[in-house]
């Protein structure tokens, strides 16, 4: 089954180099940004009725593109990544419905 991804980094949809995000950050490598929004993302992902997605904020600066996600797919996404004080904020808003739980 495929589960639907959205990583978010600085607020934009981002795909980035595996291993390269840690303490320091001008050591981070990105393949992708996309120009399309987090919601277009989660609205596509609703459309093509694909369920059980997640958001993750890699690092600070990414809750509004979070909540962004997370409106445009009522129930089908779980945020995960950021800091931890964000996380209950963010999922609590959710009715999720057959969603994969992220551990907080």
């Amino acid at each position: 089954m495929f589960r639907p991804c959205i990583d978010l980094r600085e607020g934009k949809v981002t795909q980035i180099v595996g291993g390269t995000l840690g303490d320091d950050p001008s050591a981070v490598r990105t393949n992708f940004i996309s120009e399309r929004s987090p919601a277009w993302f989660a609205a596509m992902y609703r459309r093509d009725g694909l369920e059980g997605g997640h958001v993750i904020m890699l690092g600070p600066g990414n809750e509004g593109a979070a909540r962004e996600a997370l409106a445009a797919y009522p129930g089908g996404l779980q945020v995960g990544g950021g800091e931890a004080h964000q996380l209950p904020r963010l999922n609590a808003r959710q009715q999720p419905r057959r969603v994969l739980k992220l551990p907080l």
